[in-house]
């Protein structure tokens, strides 16, 4: 019985030249996975690149828009016109921040809820002005973008929409301000030393612009107004306040 077990295994055992080619087979297939593994390495690498790339480039801010009436907050922009953060500053604006949800959303969209908001739309039933800086982070110029924040303004009374210098920024969140209040501010405090950031904190911009005419100054100092005109005969005076004087609060 064991012997005929044996030569009927021994029937069933593939020839040697169907064992050459099953041989040479799997050799070829181990060969083209070495010469494939280079480039399947390559290939992934560079997916993670383009995907990293591309996170990276849609949560860097390309631009703030800084909208301030008292409330004031601040738009942080991306380079596809998406908001990335909207920030409050004081009290008022940290309320209204906390109200919207606008995140990830076309900045005209953005704007327009703020603008359209209760806290922004009584203020200005009140005769107050409303402000809006458009700030480039990238160094590209920000033209374009701000002809998008005065499309949205056009149609707000008192709206008055500018480009502004990213340099001062910095020193303007430093102090706690806007960087339309913070230039007010720096307006005001040439004519007036003693004021505080703290003070123009709680000061809507028709009264710091109120103040300043009331110092003798002239409140073309505060930006308000297109471009053109914050580069025009009267501007000279404004950068002169806002940079000489720049940094400290």
């Amino acid at each position: 019985m064991e012997h005929e077990m044996r030569e009927t295994f021994d029937a069933l055992r593939a020839p040697e030249e169907v064992k050459d080619r099953t041989r040479a087979a799997v050799a070829r297939q181990v060969r083209r996975r070495k010469r494939l593994r280079p480039l399947m390495a390559t290939a992934c690498f560079a997916v993670v690149v383009v995907t990293l790339g591309g996170w990276r480039a849609y949560f860097t801010p390309a631009a703030v828009i800084s909208v301030d009436i008292n409330p004031s907050v601040e738009l942080e922009v991306n380079r596809f016109d998406r908001v990335l953060s909207l920030e409050g500053l004081g009290d008022d604006g940290e309320a209204l921040a906390a109200a919207l949800n606008v995140r990830f959303r076309d900045y005209r969209t953005a704007l327009e809820e703020i603008l359209s908001s209760g806290a922004v739309t009584e203020c200005l039933a009140q005769g107050e002005e409303l402000s809006i800086a458009v700030v480039d982070l990238t160094g590209n110029g920000s033209g374009e973008l701000l002809s998008g924040v005065e499309a949205c303004a056009a149609a707000t009374p008192g709206a008055h929409c500018y480009a502004a210098d990213y340099g001062d920024v910095s020193d303007a969140h430093s102090c706690g301000l806007s960087y339309g209040k913070y230039s007010a501010y720096l307006a005001l405090r040439a004519l007036d030393p003693t004021i505080t950031a703290e003070e123009v904190q709680g000061m809507t911009m028709r009264e710091i612009r109120a103040r300043i005419a009331a110092l003798g100054g002239d409140d073309s100092d505060v930006p308000a107004g297109s471009q053109e005109t914050w580069q025009g005969a009267g501007a000279g005076h404004g950068q002169e306040h806002g940079r000489g004087h720049r940094g400290g609060c």
